[in-house]
């Protein structure tokens, strides 16, 4: 089968997912499938969308079969998602004993935010933000408590040029442990200027409620605007972003001003879930929402995507674009120099001849 083509299995779970949004809003009375599905098929689609506690939570009337194994599935995912919320304590606790402030992004954190209730997103990985200041310090508290930088893709040492290079080339780390790994932030996106920094985003911070504490998140409306970019630099392939920007939305009494490509987001929230015309970007949403095989939506676009995010924040983005086009953090992650003219040619030397190799740019 074409991975591009569209699976009607997946077109009715997607359905479905528009329809449990309406229902919790009072938009929609009920709701039913169109036809009988493959109920492996339709757990398959749930899934690699992330939306199988959403539907199982649902007020939607699914039939008995697929009823019982979307909350047999759900129910595994709570478990998972309180088992992610002791790591998170953990995570923030190794921070907060330093004195560094953090703010949890994401999963656990959004779901309690947005619903209530902090299993109702599933569980994945944990999405941390400090201030670039306290990077460092950050990342050695993390490692001490057991979670390394995940090699070779990022470097482990802070003293070297590589990570130097990373901090400037991108604005995430990620980092593995025995039980979860985090996403460790020191910005919101590739581009500096596209969302606030990190003081103000503390100064407007929330608290939700996970695991029985309360943790330190981004306010509603940072949330919203952040949930917006980041469906829009995963090309909409996802469900749940789209729920979780769709379920902001509804509590967003004076929007903010948006920047691009926040309003594109939001024409694809419309026609999801209010059947607006499919243009633009809505258009592409719903090749991308409705594949088979989600890898050709992903696959060599990595490098176009975030060098055209940094470029949106404007010429002071251009030279940092280019930088992390030409060099990517990954490429220079393996060099231990720590001075920047030897360790900068010595990656792009690796790097070229990798490239040479393999006939193609790793994105």
């Amino acid at each position: 089968m074409d991975p591009r083509s569209v699976s009607p299995v997946a077109a009715q779970m997607r359905g479905a997912v528009a329809a449990a949004v309406a229902l919790e809003v009072g938009r929609l009375d009920t709701w039913a499938l169109a036809e009988p599905v493959d109920v492996d098929e339709f757990l398959r689609h749930a899934d690699r969308h992330g939306v199988t506690s959403t539907l199982a939570r649902s007020a939607v009337p699914f039939p008995h079969d697929l009823d019982v194994v979307l909350s047999n599935r759900a129910e595994v995912l709570g478990f998972r998602a309180m088992v992610l919320a002791k790591e998170l304590h953990r995570a923030t606790d190794a921070l907060t004993s330093a004195s560094i402030r953090v703010l949890a992004l994401k999963g656990l954190a959004l779901a309690a935010q947005t619903t209530g209730d902090f299993r109702a997103r599933g569980a994945g990985d944990l999405d941390l933000l400090v201030s670039d200041a306290d990077l460092d310090r950050a990342y050695e508290m993390l490692r001490h408590a057991g979670w390394h930088a995940r090699e070779p893709e990022f470097p482990p040492d802070p003293q070297t040029w590589a990570w130097r290079h990373m901090r400037r080339t991108t604005f995430e780390l990620v980092l593995v442990g025995e039980r979860s790994s985090v996403d460790l932030h020191w910005r919101l996106d590739p581009a500096r200027n596209a969302l606030p920094d990190f003081e103000e985003l503390w100064h407007r911070r929330a608290h939700v409620e996970v695991g029985g504490r309360l943790i330190t998140t981004l306010g509603l409306k940072d949330a919203w605007r952040h949930s917006l970019r980041h469906a829009a630099r995963d090309r909409w392939h996802s469900l749940q972003s789209l729920v979780d920007c769709r379920r902001l939305t509804t509590r967003i009494d004076r929007p903010p001003r948006l920047r691009a490509p926040e309003p594109r987001t939001l024409e694809v929230c419309a026609h999801l879930f209010d059947g607006a015309p499919t243009r633009g970007a809505a258009r592409t949403a719903q090749r991308h929402l409705d594949v088979v095989d989600p890898r050709v939506v992903i696959v060599g676009t990595t490098l176009r995507r975030n060098t055209c995010d940094r470029l949106r924040g404007g010429l002071r983005e251009v030279p940092r674009a280019l930088l992390a086009a030409v060099l990517p953090y990954h490429a220079a992650a393996a060099v231990n120099d720590r001075r920047g003219s030897t360790g900068a040619a010595r990656a792009l030397f690796a790097y070229v001849r990798r490239v040479f190799r393999r006939g193609w740019i790793i994105g």
